[in-house]
């Protein structure tokens, strides 16, 4: 896959996710990408790291114990 290309991540219409289970290693990638369409668009994006969860409620993964993440836009208010 060429570095560049993230089709095999897009999410689907119905969800709220742009890219999701993403690899860690294209992060860098990735925020260089969304700090050019914010700087463009103005429109800003939220980073969730998934991957394993030690907590009792499972309701986040630290950057460190992440395999992946997704990425979701922030609604404009």
């Amino acid at each position: 896959m060429i570095k560049g290309d993230l089709t095999p991540y897009e999410s689907r219409e119905t969800e709220r996710s742009i890219w999701k289970n993403v690899p860690m290693m294209y992060l860098e990638f990735v925020k260089d990408c969304l700090a050019k369409s914010t700087s463009i668009t103005g429109c800003k994006y939220r980073i969730r790291y998934r991957g394993p969860r030690y907590d009792t409620f499972a309701s986040h993964c630290n950057k460190r114990d992440a395999i992946g993440f997704s990425v979701y836009p922030v609604p404009r208010v």
